[in-house]
Parts: C-alpha cells; sequence; structure tokens
C-alpha cells in the first residue's frame, strides 16, 4: 500500500492475500472497540516465501485513515516488532518510508527505529530504517 497506491482489483488482492497467508508471513491486525483497524506484516528481506530462522526481515503496516493520528500505528509497530523478535528467529526489522511521509517516519522514530541512510524504491525516495540498532 505504501508505494503502490493505485487501486487494485478485489481479486488480485485477495490471491495476493491468500499467497502471503500461505506462507506464514507474520501478519497482525489491530482493532479499536472490535472494528479493524489496520494491520502490520512481516517478509523476509529479499522479498520471496516467509523462511522460519530469517535474521532480516522488512515490515510494512497500514491504519485506516478513519483511526490515524490517534496513536494506533505507534502500539501495533511496537507490539508486533516485540512479537515477532520474541517469537522467531528474526534479529532485526528493516523498514523503508517514503521521505516525505511525516507521520510515518515519527511513528518509526518513536518506536526506537534508528535510520540509517536513504535509497529509492520504485523510484520513490526514502529512508532506511531498521530495529533494533
Amino acid at each position: 500500500m505504501s508505494f503502490q497506491s493505485d487501486p487494485v482489483d478485489w481479486n488480485t488482492h485477495c490471491r495476493w492475500f491468500a499467497k502471503r497467508l500461505s506462507e506464514g508471513v507474520p501478519f497482525y491486525m489491530a482493532s479499536r472497540n472490535g472494528e479493524p483497524c489496520g494491520y502490520v506484516r512481516f517478509q523476509n528481506r529479499d522479498s520471496g516465501p516467509w523462511r522460519p530462522g530469517v535474521p532480516d526481515v522488512v515490515v510494512s503496516l497500514a491504519v485506516h485513515p478513519q483511526y490515524r493520528q490517534q496513536g494506533i500505528a505507534t502500539a501495533m509497530l511496537l507490539a508486533a516488532c516485540r512479537t515477532v523478535l520474541e517469537e522467531t528467529g528474526v534479529q532485526r526489522i528493516h523498514a523503508l518510508v517514503k521521505a516525505d511521509n511525516q507521520a510515518s517516519l515519527a511513528t518509526f522514530r518513536k518506536c526506537r527505529f534508528h535510520a540509517n541512510g536513504t535509497t529509492t524504491h520504485g523510484g520513490i525516495p526514502v529512508v532506511c530504517f531498521v530495529y533494533p540498532d
């Protein structure tokens, strides 16, 4: 979602989601007052199928627009990172955040991710983060 914001048809999304679930990718849903409000998911750094015991993964998250600016992203990210570090062989979590997305940059900094450079992803300038540093 953060790098591909064009609409995706429902069937394509369902196939993508089913594939991720079948790979065993750590995927956490958040809710508020019983309503789904966001997710955090992890994938291997090489974007390949999830392999237990990999030391480095990439995190992505999204919060439903209705629930943004309420601290949910920070709580979701901290809880999911803590869980994946404790329950898998993961040692480091990486994130690519659009350089102009101030809200996401602030969230990753609040969660004690360390900015360790910049690059481009799909032609978009991004800040590279790692946790723990």
